[in-house]
């Protein structure tokens, strides 16, 4: 598993390297300030719910939305009947950057790794579907420690002995 986890680190490197820097040059924004934007225009419209399918902790989203708000790309409204809460939602400026991070993702991803097999791409993507599923759903089991048959999962002084 180790090995596994090492690799999809380094393809998500090699993937965000590949990816970032012309968005945020093309676009002038940061690569949070792009992903909160998108995960308001798809639908999670309080900042909870951002925070949540970003993993980001809230007051770095509460900063990323005020400054989407103060280039004109998202709004805040109040949800009805909670004072307490605020509605999100992104502008026709903000929709229209959406469909423009969109394309530019497509055409620097064809650009950058097109040249990839696309059965072998296929293949990839459904083994890696079924591993998240068989992840999140050993997620919902306890845990039943180190295996002591995989020598990578065993404690570094075992492992030297």
């Amino acid at each position: 598993m180790f090995d596994l986890v090492r690799a999809v680190l380094r393809l998500s490197r090699r993937f965000t390297v590949a990816v970032d820097g012309p968005l945020e040059a093309e676009l002038g924004l940061n690569i949070r300030q792009l992903l909160v934007l998108a995960t308001v225009v798809d639908g999670q419209d309080t900042p909870s719910q951002v925070a949540e399918s970003l993993g980001l902790t809230p007051p770095t989203v509460t900063r990323l939305i005020s400054a989407l708000e103060d280039q004109g790309l998202l709004e805040r409204g109040q949800v009805p009947g909670d004072l307490r809460r605020c509605q999100l939602r992104a502008t026709p400026a903000g929709e229209t950057l959406r469909g423009q991070m969109r394309q530019l993702s497509r055409h620097t991803v064809l650009q950058e790794f097109g040249r990839v097999d696309t059965a072998a791409v296929s293949a990839a993507a459904a083994s890696l579907s079924t591993l998240e599923a068989a992840l999140d759903q050993a997620a919902t089991r306890p845990s039943p420690g180190p295996s002591t048959t995989d020598p990578q999962s065993q404690p570094l002084q075992e492992a030297r002995a």
